[in-house]
């Protein structure tokens, strides 16, 4: 840990295992409109974990589905651009597997979604012990962006970690160098203790995960992202 790096982010003791069933890994909601790919963690969908005190199927730690990042933020654009049909892609299993050679076997499904609009909302589950693989993380996020958007009408959108972590930033930052994007930032939201479900929760891991207020305010940025692309 540096002094750039959000204590959260360690403490963080919410398992990027089993976080859903594998047929729930990615999933599919409404039949036209604009499509809208969400990449994520457990900030984008966690699965009932009644072990830790995580009754919910949607974004930890949103009080609600429709209160969590990806309802939010498809509410607005649905406000903006009219109807909008979205594709979750839980890939928490992928971030701790990054050093494998299948990239892209992980995103297939996700392919074949064939997007508008790519959102990569990733980083937190990997863990200090990767830190050395850092270059093959950038090259992987690479090698992933690349196959869901090029030569494809699909446009990109990238965010940082919610909470701050200088090795993974540095990483995102490099992809999204090469890929011509700038990131949504999201590590002040990190720092402010208002934007957690800390009073919600007992677990330690899922009360530093963001709350409705915090699912809100990255849903504002990513939609704020979205509106200068389109």
């Amino acid at each position: 840990m540096n002094n750039q790096d959000n204590k959260d982010f360690y403490n963080n003791n919410v398992s990027s295992a089993n976080q859903l069933k594998d047929s729930d890994k990615t999933s599919f909601d409404g039949e036209e409109g604009l499509k809208v790919l969400f990449i994520g963690n457990s900030i984008t969908r966690h699965g009932v974990l009644e072990s830790i005190g995580w009754y919910q199927d949607c974004g930890m730690a949103a009080s609600s589905p429709d209160k969590d990042y990806v309802h939010q933020t498809v509410k607005m654009l649905e406000e903006k651009y009219g109807k909008v049909q979205f594709c979750i892609a839980q890939r928490s299993d992928w971030e701790g597997n990054f050093t494998t050679p299948n990239t892209r076997d992980y995103f297939k499904e996700a392919y074949d979604f064939d997007a508008d609009i790519v959102i990569f909302r990733l980083g937190e589950n990997v863990r200090m012990t990767q830190y050395e693989h850092m270059e093959i993380f950038a090259n992987a996020l690479i090698d992933a962006m690349r196959y869901l958007t090029e030569g494809r009408r699909a446009k990109l959108v990238v965010t940082d970690t919610f909470w701050r972590n200088q090795y993974i930033n540095t990483s995102i930052e490099k992809a999204c160098a090469v890929m011509g994007v700038e990131s949504v930032k999201l590590g002040d939201l990190g720092d402010d203790d208002s934007m957690k479900a800390l009073d919600q929760f007992e677990h330690g891991g899922v009360r530093i995960h963001p709350g409705d207020k915090g699912m809100k305010a990255i849903a504002d940025r990513i939609v704020a992202k979205i509106d200068e692309i389109m």
